[in-house]
């Protein structure tokens, strides 16, 4: 996951189809996305896809923190390699909707997945900010580090028993307006 921060990605016809799966691909990967479509209506409403998942998840873990829950790291990395249950043959590709699962399964949150088929998620220009500061005030399980100090240095292996850092997407610009 975040192969793509700090990239910028321009994806034209990023609106439907392919482009559409290209757009929400390369934003969970990290990347800025501008979606270009053949209607400003689409691409708009691609962006807006984006923007109220991230927004969710900003939600979801902000209310998994508020419970003094312990991020189920251990689970979360099996996911990430493809071992958990619901992941097929999708091993190291992880959607919201996987995450928003399990945060609700270990930590007895709200349905979010249900809010965002529902609509009761509304798009926020500030979810990657707070989506940033809801992972770093989150509270890993078992032994994973917790400051700087305790991390490893770049390029270096975590210790026995460490999980690695888990990436947090760039902060994303407002949405355009018309």
């Amino acid at each position: 996951m975040n192969r793509l921060e700090g990239k910028v990605a321009l994806v034209a016809g990023g609106s439907k189809g392919i482009g559409y799966a290209i757009s929400t691909t390369f934003a969970r990967e990290g990347a800025a996305v501008a979606v270009v479509g053949s209607g400003l209506t689409a691409a708009q409403k691609t962006a807006q896809e984006i923007l109220t998942a991230y927004t969710a998840l900003s939600g979801a873990l902000k209310e998994f923190n508020a419970g003094g829950n312990k991020l189920p790291v251990e689970a979360i990395l099996k996911l990430i390699q493809g071992y958990a249950p619901g992941a097929g043959d999708q091993g190291g590709t992880v959607n919201i909707g996987q995450v928003l699962s399990l945060l609700q399964q270990f930590g007895g949150i709200s349905n979010w997945n249900a809010k965002l088929e529902n609509g009761e998620v509304k798009p926020d220009a500030n979810a990657f900010a707070e989506l940033a500061d809801a992972a770093k005030s989150a509270n890993p399980d078992g032994s994973a580090p917790t400051d700087a100090a305790a991390a490893p240095a770049a390029g270096q292996a975590p210790a026995a028993g460490q999980a690695p850092a888990a990436p947090v997407p760039p902060a994303a610009p407002a949405p355009a307006a018309n």
